[in-house]
């Protein structure tokens, strides 16, 4: 969550990605999927572990001069202090490299000129007190100097000469070059403060993104920009808490499901959702698909890629009712992103030594398994098994996204089902003519797929925010969750005040929901209310979910006038 005093309306939205795609994974898949991924790789080690070898490379390598430039900062403000000539340059170097490695986030928000919160401090400690356990007894001291250089402290323990005494950007430039005069030891913290901060993210970024998400291959799904691997499945009761924190501190925050930067685009996570309502038959497929292409697998292919490359076939494979999925992803695609993919991992290959045999064998292997009969069928078969848990999920996720507190933004072609992956591939062009035609047609009344499904969603939800813009930002604007007799639904209102301009309504992990609704009911206000994607009226009050859910998993209610007498 972003500080009270940040002078914003919110985030960029990945935090709301977070929580809506968590609704749809079933936390009862961890233990098969846990299996499945310690088979795969080896008796893998857990995430959190990957992670910390990868920011040790990152900081060693990507970013030694970085490290090496706070290192020399550090150097220079204890060679113009007699109190802190102690502190050697090893010693100032290892304890900077433990504390970067130590933050569990992308900074700490520390700023020349601005006090130091308590909350931020509080996060650099816990940093520290992780590096501790690295570090030899005579580093222990240059440590706390760091931390306290780091949160605008002097480090000598004295009073009233903290971070808000420092020269800010805009009163007094903070150099780019080590300044000539002993006494500069103020613009020196200062720079220091900045740069420490500013190292951190791309420490994190680059060592949690573009390294562990693609080593840590358990679930795919949750690889993702904002998310953390280590979570699946998330409650409607913590979706619920999240928006009601929203609307009442962050109303103007943004929200997202995919953007330039996700490294699979909604839709091929909503596909990946399924593997945890489907375990079982996902782990029968994947039987089959490595028995299928036994005779094409090279010995330099590692568990751990192919569950990678068996995921993403799975969730970019072809899709009835889709012009995404009319056939599955192209040879020329899926090389070209396997190849980012185990670039940026860095265990067999990377983007300044490609191991050409390692990349060869990966890469005809899926490309193999692309014309393979026996794969086809394979995915063919779960495409089908899981369609309507996919259906569910793609357009659940969409209207929640786009009724929920925060101001939704669509990226360039997830108007319909997307099936991007990382950049480059969700920058390829995209086809508005044929958008603009298909949403023609859904005003006259024709809803021929699941295109066309997720674009009346899309446009009758957008429509419907723009004609009520005060129900769903603003001052007044309410959210206010909805009862329900199954946990299988997701239901909330949104309106001024006490009036309730609409109710979402949204269908989670629907292979759990067996035959039917049955008679598990949703508790709506009173009044009788139209739904925007089918017209169908329904009265309020404990409504049963088979009368509403009757056509598609979701629903936007409105209220509707009683008829004239």
């Amino acid at each position: 969550m972003l500080p009270d005093d940040f002078e914003a309306a919110g985030t960029t939205g990945y935090d709301a990605l977070l929580r809506i795609m968590g609704l749809f994974h079933d936390p009862a898949a961890l233990p098969r999927l846990n299996d499945i991924w310690e088979r795969a790789a080896d008796a893998a080690q857990g995430f959190q572990a990957e992670l910390l070898k990868a920011k040790g490379e990152v900081v060693s390598n990507l970013l030694f001069t970085e490290v090496n430039r706070l290192t020399s900062i550090v150097v220079k403000i204890c060679d113009g202090d007699i109190r802190l000539r102690d502190h050697t340059r090893r010693q100032i170097y290892r304890a900077i490299t433990e504390l970067l490695l130590g933050m569990d986030r992308y900074r700490a928000y520390f700023e020349p000129g601005r006090p130091a919160s308590d909350a931020d401090r509080e996060v650099l400690e816990e940093a520290a007190e992780r590096a501790r356990p690295c570090l030899a007894a005579d580093e222990l001291d240059t440590l706390e100097l760091i931390v306290a250089l780091a949160s605008g402290d002097p480090g000598t323990g004295e009073e009233g000469q903290g971070s808000e005494t420092l020269p800010t950007v805009a009163d007094e430039e903070v150099t780019t070059q080590l300044p000539d005069q002993q006494d500069d030891a103020r613009v020196l913290r200062a720079e220091f403060m900045i740069r420490f901060a500013q190292t951190c993210g791309p420490v994190m970024a680059k060592s949690k993104e573009d390294t562990a998400f693609y080593r840590w291959n358990r679930f795919l799904a949750v690889n993702e920009v904002g998310t953390e691997p280590t979570i699946i499945g998330l409650s409607p009761d913590v979706f619920h808490d999240f928006s009601e924190f929203l609307g009442q501190h962050w109303p103007d925050t943004m929200t997202t499901l995919s953007t330039h930067d996700t490294k699979r685009s909604e839709d091929v996570r909503a596909r990946l959702a399924a593997l945890t309502e489907y375990r079982r038959e996902w782990e029968t497929c994947l039987q089959e698909l490595r028995a299928a292409t036994a005779d094409d697998r090279s010995e330099l292919v590692d568990g751990a890629t192919e569950l990678f490359l068996w995921q993403t076939l799975a969730a970019t494979w072809s899709l009835p009712g889709t012009h995404a999925g009319t056939a599955p992803i192209t040879p020329e695609r899926l090389s070209a992103y396997l190849t980012k993919a185990i670039r940026e991992a860095k265990t067999h290959t990377n983007w300044t030594e490609p191991n050409d045999h390692y990349e060869e064998a990966i890469l005809s292997l899926a490309t193999s398994a692309l014309t393979n009969d026996r794969v086809i069928a394979a995915l063919d078969d779960y495409t089908r098994l899981t369609y309507d848990a996919v259906r569910a999920t793609v357009l659940g996720q969409k209207l929640i996204q786009l009724t929920m507190p925060g101001v939704p933004d669509v990226y360039q072609g997830c108007e319909v089902v997307d099936f991007s992956l990382v950049d480059p591939d969700n920058r390829r062009p995209v086809d508005f003519y044929r958008q603009a035609g298909l949403l023609g047609a859904i005003d006259a009344g024709v809803v021929a797929d699941l295109d066309a499904e997720k674009l009346l969603v899309t446009s009758r939800a957008l429509r419907h925010r723009r004609e009520h813009a005060h129900a769903y930002r603003g001052p007044n604007a309410a959210y206010r969750r909805m009862a329900a007799t199954t946990g299988h639904v997701v239901a909330f209102g949104r309106g001024v005040g006490d009036e309730i301009a609409s109710v979402t309504i949204a269908t989670r992990l629907l292979n759990s929901v067996g035959d039917g609704w049955g008679e598990h009911t949703v508790f709506l206000p009173e009044g009788q209310f139209r739904d925007l994607f089918t017209d169908r009226v329904v009265a309020g009050g404990q409504t049963p979910l088979a009368e509403i859910l009757a056509d598609y998993p979701v629903a936007l209610l409105v209220p509707e006038a009683p008829a004239a007498d």
